[in-house]
């Protein structure tokens, strides 16, 4: 039997094009001659280098960039983002295998568990890194949750969006999967690099 340990935003979570969007909208307002895919391609290495960047490179107030993002955070309490794609079915294939789905977040315990029931998911355990744990690339998240439910590394398959992920699950011994954005190409070290979540399921 095979585990997951998810990344929520952006790997279970569809929270990519509506954070693109927001972004992209503020950004349009000054005029700035971006396209949405490169936005796309800015948050994909972070929300923050994307409101970064933008803020620098064409003169954006950040503080705008941030407050779209943060209104659009907070609208997810009573409209979530919907579940990525085939995330319904990989959580099927783990939990009708014997394995775990398992969560590690760099969100807070009360975000997280609120998105997760508002979406009708079931999941085993979360890990959330406000609640002290050191944030990923630090593997000690992924340690901890194998430890508590007496995982071995081989037995469990990391899944993320970002290398960060990829990277935290590789410093606990497991395999990793990178999930990335068709049109938007990655170099990685993960175990396997998809663009669909349904590739996943031939995985376990």
């Amino acid at each position: 039997m095979t585990s997951i340990i998810w990344d929520m935003g952006g790997t279970l979570v569809n929270t990519y094009p509506q954070v693109d969007a927001v972004l992209y909208d503020v950004a349009r307002t000054y005029g700035v001659p971006l396209r949405l895919l490169d936005v796309s391609r800015l948050t994909r290495t972070s929300i923050r280098h994307a409101k970064t960047t933008i803020a620098e490179q064409y003169g954006v107030p950040y503080a705008e960039l941030d407050d779209a993002e943060q209104e659009l955070r907070r609208s997810w309490k009573s409209r979530p983002a919907p579940l990525m794609p085939h995330a319904h079915e990989v959580l099927a294939a783990v939990r009708d295998s014997g394995g775990m789905n398992l969560v590690v977040t760099h969100r807070d315990r009360d975000s997280a568990s609120s998105l997760i029931s508002l979406l009708g998911i079931e999941i085993d355990d979360m890990l959330c890194a406000p609640d002290g744990y050191p944030r990923k690339p630090d593997s000690t998240m992924y340690e901890l949750i194998l430890q508590r439910h007496n995982i071995a590394p081989e037995d469990a398959i990391g899944i993320g969006d970002r290398e960060i992920d990829t990277q935290a699950a590789s410093g606990a011994g497991m395999r990793s999967i990178l999930l990335t954005t068709p049109d938007i190409p990655v170099v990685s070290q993960a175990t396997w690099v998809i663009d669909s979540l349904d590739q996943v399921l031939p995985l376990l």
